[in-house]
């Protein structure tokens, strides 16, 4: 009777009441079982969110703003370096550069500043060249690419991606939550002074807080992408006795390549230390709601990271463990006792039926 009693709306006609719940209810019985597949559950998940672009969403109303000059330049040309169809066209223009200055092709620096300087505007040519073939096999990413941003970029205060939210610091600012916290391993190319002619390129770790975030717009779609205040290298980075990071927010560097992709990223918190206020303990935390990230080459043996297998997560921390942890025991001690729950010399209590 509760159960019925719970179909009522309307309790002018409890029964007609019933009687449709009870047949929504079988409705959706039948096409639970014969018509959705056996892994599929009726509604949508709670790990996947309406709107969602390539695991992608904003969070907040945009902002237009118009965006010309050097940071439009630097932002183009970091979609450019992570774009796959582009590489071919990078090393072209590499070996074009090498025919055109080989003074300087022993100098790798030299060589990187300059492509990264006149590239942009050589594959705009180049493109437009090969388009006017007949057989031409330029992709539709990159004939939008070349043709360049449009100065008209939308920003947000909060960006959904791949699971993250992630906020400016001013959205920051507003909330009692931390989210403009970024993490970054790339490829650098590291130099050991500005004499220095064969620099090594190695992977290298990055920390940051997002001042803005963008939406780029080649017309024909857009590029979510990170702006961000790095925090410099050499002397803004640490790592302490006990091998936790430290950072010091306040000395920025990386001032010619500030901007990330936004799928590029992950999340970090930064806590202030107690001993020093100047520095920062980077808290490293799991991806929450986040599912698909886990590599298929993943066999779960590294130890910074813990992959699950049901549901392809990984997780930056290792799981609870529901086992108790060994107790230190004086049994077989010599000169102790072996424990006992019984505190010895009592006889106990005899009770006289």
């Amino acid at each position: 009777m509760k159960v019925f009693k719970g179909m009522v709306r309307n309790r002018t006609y409890p029964e007609g009441c019933i009687a449709e719940s009870y047949i929504v209810e079988e409705a959706v019985e039948l096409l639970g079982e014969r018509m959705l597949p056996e892994d599929a559950t009726v509604g949508i998940p709670k790990s996947i969110r309406p709107g969602l672009v390539n695991g992608c969403k904003c969070l907040s109303a945009p902002k237009i703003i118009t965006a010309n000059g050097k940071l439009l330049d630097m932002a183009h040309l970091c979609i450019l370096q992570n774009c796959e169809d582009a590489n071919p066209y990078f090393k072209e223009h590499m070996e074009f550069l090498e025919l055109s200055f080989p003074y300087n092709a022993n100098n790798p620096k030299w060589m990187k500043d300059k492509q990264n300087l006149t590239f942009p505007n050589w594959l705009k040519k180049r493109v437009a060249n090969e388009l006017k073939l007949v057989d031409n096999e330029v992709s539709e990413t990159i004939r939008w690419l070349a043709g360049g941003p449009n100065t008209e970029v939308p920003t947000f205060r909060g960006y959904h991606v791949n699971g993250v939210d992630f906020n400016t610091r001013e959205g920051d600012n507003v909330r009692l939550v931390q989210n403009s916290g970024v993490f970054l391993v790339a490829d650098a190319m590291q130099v050991a002074s500005a004499r220095d002619k064969r620099p090594r390129t190695n992977d290298m770790e990055f920390y940051g807080r997002i001042q803005q975030i963008w939406e780029v717009d080649y017309y024909k779609f857009r590029v979510p992408i990170f702006l961000c205040d790095w925090v410099e290298s050499s002397r803004g980075v640490k790592v302490d006795e006990l091998g936790s990071a430290l950072v010091k927010l306040d000395r920025i560097g990386h001032l010619n390549d500030p901007f990330v992709l936004a799928t590029h990223v992950k999340k970090k918190f930064y806590i202030e230390d107690p001993l020093d206020a100047e520095w920062s303990v980077v808290v490293r935390c799991p991806n929450k709601d986040f599912k698909g990230g886990g590599d298929d080459d993943n066999d779960g043996d590294d130890d910074d990271d813990y992959y699950d297998e049901e549901d392809n997560t990984v997780v930056e921390q290792h799981p609870y463990i529901p086992i108790m942890p060994p107790v230190e025991s004086f049994d077989d001690v010599v000169g102790h006792e072996p424990s006992s729950y019984v505190r010895p010399g009592d006889e106990g209590i005899w009770i006289d039926k």
